[in-house]
């Protein structure tokens, strides 16, 4: 009896120090799997914001060039009939319009 007591005090102890040691081992498995995870998450979740960045600043500066340019176009507009009203002749050698015309007798400047 002695004996059988012995024999199993040891494989429960034996028993118990397997069962901790495989918890180890799955926790460490785990453990790296799961850092393996993260990392292709992380790497998937930069890489999505870097092209939604990119894509937006490519949307941002093409929205602001269609604004410059159609401003400049508006200024360059302007300046060409400022030109025009006022009988001064540029390099393209645009005809002033005559102070008689009918454009000066329908508008009262």
């Amino acid at each position: 009896m002695k004996l059988n007591k012995e024999y199993t005090y040891k494989i429960t102890l034996l028993i118990f120090c397997l069962v901790i040691l495989l918890e180890i081992i799955v926790c460490f498995l785990i453990y790296f799997n799961s850092y393996n995870i993260y990392e292709k998450i992380l790497f998937n979740t930069f890489e999505s914001s870097r092209r939604k960045t990119t894509q937006f600043t490519q949307n941002v500066n093409l929205y602001i060039g269609n604004v410059l340019v159609k401003f400049i176009n508006y200024l360059k507009l302007i300046t060409k009939h400022t030109f025009i009203f006022n009988g001064k002749k540029n390099s393209n050698k645009i005809d002033s319009i005559k102070k008689n015309s009918k454009i000066f007798f329908n508008n009262n400047l």
